[in-house]
């Protein structure tokens, strides 16, 4: 859930600042049961607050309405995606040792 955070988090600040109406959501396979300090602390240096936010896990109700699952290093199971397109974004470097 920790590198999907991050990129929910600044992908919704870009499309905000572009007046986009897409939104991203993150979602964890198993998600951590807060977002860890060296994330939110990162992410408050680069203008986002995400302290009033708990990880949640992927769900087949939270995936209602997506058009499209990235995925960190995990798969996303068929029942959840159905039609949707899953794009794997494999290797990403860990965050837990820097932001």
């Amino acid at each position: 859930s920790v590198k999907s955070m991050i990129a929910a988090t600044l992908f919704n600040r870009l499309a905000a600042d572009r007046h986009l109406a897409a939104r991203a959501v993150s979602r964890g396979a198993v998600p951590d049961s807060v977002i860890p300090p060296l994330v939110r602390d990162g992410l408050r240096a680069d203008g986002a607050d995400v302290s009033g936010i708990r990880p949640q896990g992927l769900s087949l109700d939270a995936s209602r309405g997506a058009e499209l699952f990235v995925a960190f290093d995990v798969e996303v199971p068929t029942h959840i995606a159905g039609p949707v397109a899953v794009r794997r974004w494999d290797g990403t470097p860990s965050v837990m040792r820097a932001y």
